[in-house]
């Protein structure tokens, strides 16, 4: 697995800024399935920070969407299946199972 590093995050950042939208964004979340907490990644994060303070900017790392991905059962089943949804999210955030009609 490839780690993410600085490099990867400046030249993520320079494609963002390169590119074309057809509206201004405010915000920028670069999310990233591997870890990313070197000291030089959060050194260039704060840098790109510094160099662009009308835009926020986001780092989400493995971890971080694995904490937001927890409670969200239906979006980890579209996307990996039934069975890693039961066992990657939390027990408490699948509906609750739909009560019998009475006849």
């Amino acid at each position: 697995m490839h780690e993410f590093d600085e490099n990867d995050l400046a030249d993520a950042i320079a494609k963002f800024g390169d590119g074309r939208r057809p509206f201004s964004p405010k915000r920028l979340v670069i999310a990233v399935g591997a870890a990313a907490n070197r000291t030089q990644v959060i050194k260039e994060l704060e840098d790109a920070r510094t160099k662009n303070p009308d835009l926020e900017l986001e780092l989400w790392a493995a971890p971080r969407l694995n904490e937001l991905l927890r409670d969200r059962p239906r979006i980890v089943e579209q996307f990996f299946g039934e069975d890693v949804a039961r066992r990657f999210c939390l027990s408490a955030s699948f509906p609750a199972p739909a009560s019998p009609q009475s006849v």
